[in-house]
């Protein structure tokens, strides 16, 4: 049996995301319906459609699985999977470094040979129990 988490979505990241979705789709927009040059219209297409998809992906798929085995960590297209067995240590963090993480209320996850990776599971209580390092 596998439990999932939802990543914690910080409302200021939302802004900014949500903000250049509409910023960027409105160029789309604008590219299709104003007189510009074919190729100003394809390379304006080519750059916001293609964005406005990936940061959509990224919002609506960033959660956090834990099975018998592994913790599965699914951000849009990236996808890692982490023993659980190979967890060393779980700790509280806010560091803005690029994470599948929607907000800075995150955990930092040591594992294996110097390998680490950040989360933000919204229930970061039931999270810990679940990969077994609720002491943290």
């Amino acid at each position: 049996m596998s439990e999932r988490f939802d990543s914690k979505r910080d409302w200021w990241l939302s802004a900014i995301l949500w903000g250049t979705n509409i910023v960027l789709a409105w160029t789309a927009w604008q590219a299709l319906t104003l007189p510009f040059p074919t190729w100003e219209r394809l390379l304006a297409l080519l750059v916001t459609i293609p964005t406005v998809v990936l940061v959509t992906w990224l919002w609506m798929s960033t959660y956090y699985e834990v099975t018998a085995n592994d913790l599965i960590i699914q951000c849009g297209p990236i996808s890692r999977v982490v023993p659980l067995a190979a967890i060393q240590s779980v700790r509280a963090t806010r560091s803005p470094i690029s994470s599948p993480a929607l907000s800075l209320d995150r955990l930092r996850i040591d594992y294996g040979d110097h390998q680490w990776v950040m989360v933000s599971p919204q229930r970061q209580d039931a999270f810990r129990r679940a990969i077994g390092h609720a002491d943290g």
